[in-house]
């Protein structure tokens, strides 16, 4: 790349303009750079700390929701209620706001095959729920049964102000 002092000589009042193009153009890029440095610096910690362990929370959450909207069809065979069925059942085991996806989700198609009174498409919907309600019966008794008798979380999390602590010791 040539300098001022370089092209077309010595004199730098002689730069021709495609090289004076080139000199904006690595300047805005060293500038912008740099800026963009000192941003991603900034609030590298932050995204790092917020943004990246919901990642695949979300992703999960995006998942369900490309492949349960496929629920919405008439005709639903033994082999897609046991398909549907387990893919929420593992998702509950990987991601915890996949609960809630999978309640608004089955709440929303019960509602709608409630509404259009088809009968037959209930009980296969109440098929899929049910594995899901099962997946989620054994991850509470595993996982979650014992959290609300953990003094330590309970501290850790009363310490920080984040729940009213008046009505979680009755």
């Amino acid at each position: 790349m040539p300098t001022p002092a370089n092209v077309s000589g010595s004199n730098p009042a002689k730069i021709a303009n495609g090289d004076k193009a080139r000199l904006v153009i690595k300047g805005v890029h060293a500038f912008s750079a740099r800026i963009k440095n000192q941003i991603c610096t900034k609030w590298r910690n932050q995204i790092k700390t917020e943004v990246k362990q919901y990642s695949s929370d979300v992703a999960i959450a995006v998942l369900l929701c490309l492949v349960l909207i496929q629920i919405n069809g008439n005709k639903l065979s033994f082999t897609q209620i046991l398909n549907f069925g387990i893919v929420g059942a593992i998702a509950i085991w990987f991601s915890y706001p996949a609960i809630f996806v999978l309640a608004g989700i089955g709440i929303s198609y019960l509602l709608i095959s409630l509404f259009e009174k088809n009968l037959l498409k209930t009980i296969k919907l109440l098929g899929i729920y049910t594995i899901w309600a099962l997946s989620f019966v054994c991850f509470y008794f595993v996982s979650l049964k014992n959290l609300a008798s953990q003094e330590d979380l309970y501290k850790s999390w009363a310490s920080r102000g984040t729940f009213p602590t008046s009505f979680l010791r009755y």
